[in-house]
């Protein structure tokens, strides 16, 4: 999506530069079982070819109170939400840390590739990020196969920085994981937004 977002609509911004900064969604969308893990994301969700859901499921009331998400609807995903706990899950076939060791990132390696080549063919500078988070909250972001999720992805953002000599700050290195900074393990609060700015600017600076 953020492939697709730069070609069709941030190139006509007339941009001077753009930070790359991604974690938690591209982990997400690793958990689905092998045969449905593909580059487009269709294993786990298809934005542009939603399905119907069922009448009862399509009630709000009735999403916030099992978490059921309409847009995940029949698309393979292994829960309704997040897998929280690491035991066996059905939907996957597997844990999943298996489903993580079976569909490495190379989606994501790839689209961090694209991304610097159509910035700087269109002459936008790029500056990589690795993705933050805390394990003080009490959510699917202090799991192992969570974390494991974002040490891969970052491990990556640090591997195609280096390939491409592309400007990395290590943010997830500098944020607190302090849960004064966070509303929850994947999202700063007031506090946490005011800080990441801070350090940013710094950064860039």
């Amino acid at each position: 999506e953020d492939l697709i977002n730069l070609e069709f609509r941030l190139i006509d911004l007339d941009l001077n530069a753009i930070i790359v900064y991604e974690g938690v969604n591209d982990v997400h969308a690793r958990f689905v079982r092998p045969d449905s893990y593909k580059a487009d994301n269709s294993g786990n969700k298809s934005q542009w070819a939603r399905k119907p859901c069922l009448v009862l499921l399509c009630l709000k009331t009735v999403q916030l109170i099992t978490g059921f998400d309409p847009y995940n609807f029949d698309f393979g995903t292994p829960t309704y939400t997040h897998p929280v706990t690491n035991n066996y899950n059905a939907i996957l076939d597997m844990t999943p840390m298996e489903a993580l060791e079976k569909n490495p990132p190379i989606y994501f390696e790839r689209n961090l590739r694209n991304i610097i080549s159509v910035a700087r063919e269109n002459g936008i500078s790029v500056l990589l990020s690795t993705w933050a988070w805390s394990d003080q909250l009490s959510d699917y972001a202090g799991s192992p196969h969570y974390q494991k999720g974002f040490n891969d992805l970052n491990d990556v953002i640090k591997k195609v920085g280096k390939m491409r000599n592309v400007p990395l700050y290590d943010f997830a290195f500098e944020m607190p994981k302090d849960k004064k900074y966070w509303a929850d393990g994947s999202h700063n609060n007031l506090a946490g937004v005011t800080l990441k700015a801070k350090l940013f600017a710094n950064y860039i600076a």
